[in-house]
Order: structure tokens, then sequence, then C-alpha cells
């Protein structure tokens, strides 16, 4: 078979599109004239750090701002003793000044080749969880996407942020056959949440996993290292915040959307309720309740496969995600941006996320169809699955759509897109006529180089795009 064989090929062709992609983004790095405020915000501070890794202020753009510019409106929390996002980033960013490489480029420079790394992570993921051409697929699919085009390039947490989510699900897929790597995971989960808090997100994703499929973990003592390393590298943000602030809930009042999200379940009987609810899901996933259920339900193939053909055909019914289907088959059509700052897409529907990932690439079409593995006995499957349900739901509850924001579900959906295409792959040889095997082997083969090359179009024009003030474009 064409995949099983000629291996070495595969992955010269892998390390020539990953070089291209190299030079391309380095070039376009080196002519990049424009930063928008927060990379310019990260850059200051992590200039600031290098000399005093305590000085965490970002009120000294607040002030410059304000005297170049009196009417300009800034967030509040530009001219708070603390910066509202953790430090971790911005002392990554200080590694390369400490060895002469100052400047903004120089940071710039170092911040795409931590964000470089995520591929190959990916890589490592697939490779545990399935087989090495599934890996190689997911890297080449992950590197051509255009959302990590468009983070990586830029001095954004978000790159970064992926990075360590993904390494602590690797090692968390480790663990299950030797647990001293949920050390590891718990360290990357507590990285992941002092670069941003949505590294916390990691933890649910472990937890249902557990009580759904794995509930062997919840009697293994080490899996809880996992939360325990986590809350110890997390420790000393929030003993910072309490010397500042007096208290940890101020920063988090400063972030974002998060009063959206938190304040239905501050009422005193929402509390109680929750708490109680919690309790009993927690002893049911204990007991092994919950996992018995969800194997019963899986063993109804047939309902299965009807329920998630439905599911996808709502979802493909949906106006976003239909035009993002109409558009990714056709060459000359590129996803709409917006250079509007700060309520970028502020105003969209739910579904925006799905419809707009199609039009940056119909790859994920296949990602997609990744929705019958719920029906799977893989349970790397059902990970990636709700490690990817998990991210969409917090950012399509946050409100405010950004690419970046949903760079940390991508490398999931990289995965179940290689999976998806190699499920079809394997499938064929059961049909008994050659002629018709070679025939929807072929269109497989053609369907795939479309969109790797649409993909590639697009990945071209929004990099033009992007050079100059248009720079700030996100989708």
């Amino acid at each position: 078979m064409i995949f099983s064989k000629n291996k070495s090929l595969w992955f010269f062709l892998a390390a020539v599109v990953f070089i291209s992609v190299l030079c391309f983004k380095l070039n376009q790095i080196g002519v990049k004239n424009y930063l928008s405020p927060d990379e310019v915000l990260y850059c200051s501070l992590a200039i600031k750090m290098a000399t005093n890794l305590f000085d965490y202020n970002p009120s000294f753009y607040y002030e410059t701002a304000k005297q170049h510019n009196p009417e300009r409106k800034l967030p509040a929390y530009f001219n708070k003793p603390l910066f509202k996002h953790p430090p971790m980033y911005c002392l990554l960013l200080v590694i390369p000044q400490r060895f002469g490489l100052q400047g903004l480029k120089n940071i710039n420079y170092f911040s795409f080749f931590l964000a470089l790394l995520l591929p190959f992570s990916v890589f490592f993921l697939a490779k545990k969880l399935y087989d090495v051409r599934t890996a190689l697929f997911s890297f080449l699919f992950l590197l051509l996407t255009p959302v990590y085009w468009l983070c990586c390039s830029r001095l954004w947490m978000e790159s970064v942020l992926s990075l360590f989510m993904c390494l602590s699900l690797l090692f968390f897929v480790r663990g299950w056959e030797r647990n001293r790597y949920y050390i590891l995971s718990g360290a990357f989960l507590g990285f992941a949440m002092l670069t941003k808090y949505p590294g916390a997100l990691i933890v649910p994703i472990l937890l249902i996993f557990a009580a759904l499929y794995k509930t062997e973990l919840f009697k293994e003592k080490k899996f809880y290292l996992i939360f325990l390393t986590a809350f110890i590298v997390f420790l000393p943000w929030i003993i910072w915040n309490i010397k500042v602030y007096g208290s940890f809930g101020v920063n988090l009042n400063l972030y974002g959307g998060w009063s959206a999200i938190s304040k239905p379940f501050l009422k005193a009987s929402n509390i109680a309720f929750l708490l109680l609810s919690g309790l009993l899901i927690a002893i049911a996933a204990f007991k092994g309740y919950i996992a018995k259920i969800v194997q019963k339900i899986e063993g109804k193939n047939v309902f299965n496969v009807i329920a998630i053909s439905l599911f996808l055909v709502f979802i493909f019914s949906l106006p976003n995600v239909r035009q993002g289907i109409m558009q990714s088959f056709l060459l000359n059509k590129l996803p709409p941006v917006s250079n509007h700052f700060p309520s970028i897409f502020a105003k969209e529907p739910w579904f925006f996320y799905l419809g707009q990932l199609l039009k940056m690439s119909p790859l994920f079409i296949l990602s997609y169809f990744g929705l019958f593995f719920f029906n799977s006995k893989s349970k790397g499957d059902k990970l990636l699955l709700i490690s990817a349900f998990i991210i969409f739901a917090f950012y399509i509850k946050w409100g405010n759509y950004q690419s970046r924001y949903i760079l940390s579900a991508l490398p999931a959906l990289a995965i179940l897109g290689a999976r998806s295409f190699f499920w079809l792959w394997d499938a064929l040889p059961r049909l008994k006529n050659l002629l018709w095997q070679r025939l929807c082997r072929g269109s497989l083969i053609s369907l795939l180089t479309y969109f790797v090359l649409k993909t590639i179009i697009v990945d071209i024009k929004l990099s033009s795009a992007l050079l100059g003030e248009g720079y700030f474009t996100y989708f």
C-alpha cells in the first residue's frame, strides 16, 4: 500500500514541506513592520523582565499610550500592578535576551521557534495513539492549517498555551503504560495554566475522559499527581496575586469574558446545587456507573451511527457551516477578515468557528467526520473528541470569536482528520471489485490533494494580507 510502503519518501516530503514553511515564515517575520497592541505589550514586558523578573506591571504601557493619545480608550487591566495573564509566556521571551538576542525581531523569532514545536508534539501524540502514517499526516495537517500560520508568526500566548496543553495530553497518554509520566503531564498542565488560564481546560478533559472511558484511573494514586503537580507549578502565581491584590479573584475579574461565564454560577443556590451535583457525579464516576451507561449506549452501533449522522446533517445545515463547505470547494474564495479591535466578530452565532474553519481549510471536513469515532473502541479517539468538544464549548461560551483562541483545539482536530482519512483508506479493500477499489482510492487521493492545495492558497493569501497594518487580521 502506498502509505505503508516508502516511509522514507513520506518523511522526506514532510521535511521539504516543513523547511519550506520555515523559510517562508522566517522571511515574513523579517519584513513584518507592524505589531498589534498585544504584541507590543508582551515584548515590552519581556524586555522589562529581562532586567527584573518580578517587574510584571503593564501600567507603563497605559501611561505611554495616554501620553501619545489622551482620547484613546484602553482596557482597565492595562493600568494595574500585575498583568491579567500569568507570566509564563513573557518569562519565556526573556530567554533570547539572556543570550544577547535583544530587540523585537529576535523576540519574535524566538516565539516563532517555540510555536514550531507544536506540530512535533502533535506528531508524537498521534504516533502514540495510532501509527506513524497518521502521525505524519497529523503533523502536515497542523503545519498547513491557516489558523496555526496566523498564530505562530505573531507574539501571541496561544501558540505556547497550545503546545503545553498538547504535551500534557501526550504525557497523560504515555502514563497509561508508565504512570511516572503523569508527573510530566501535570507539570505541562501547570505550565499551560501559567501561560493562560484556559490551560486549566485540561482538567475537565481528563476527568470527563476518565469518568466515561477509563474509570480505573480514579483508583490509581499517581493519576492524582497530575493535578497536584499542576497546582504546585501554578501556586507561585496565586501567591504573587495575593501579595499584590490581597486576593487571587481580583485578577480573574480582569480577565475578559470571565465574568460572563462565571456569573450564573456565583449565586448561593447555584453553588449549593453545583456542589451537590458534583459530589453525586464524582461518586458515580468513581464507582464506574457512568462508564457502564456509556458502554451500553456504545453497544447500540446502528443507533449511534444514525444519531451521529443526524447531528452532522444538523451541523452542516447551519448557515455559516453550509457556506464554509461551499467556499471550501472554490479555489478563489478566501475567508472574511477583520482589522477592527477589540470586538472582532463579537456578534457572530455560536457555530461561527465551525464554518470559519472550513473556509480556512477543507481539511477540517475530515476532522468533523471524526465524530463517528465516538462509536469506536479506541480510547485515543474518545480523548481527542472530548478535548475538541470542551475547548470549543468554552470559547463559544466566551463569545469573543478570534482564530487564536481555538488554536488549542486544532491538535485534536488535525489528528482526527488524519485518522478519518486513513479509516476511509483502510476500508476500501473491503470492496470486492478491484476496479472500484482503484477508482475510489484515486478519488480519495485527488480529494486530499485538492484540500491541501486550497489550504496552501488560503495560507499564502492570508500571509500576504497580514503584512503592514493588515497584520491585525484574525480570520
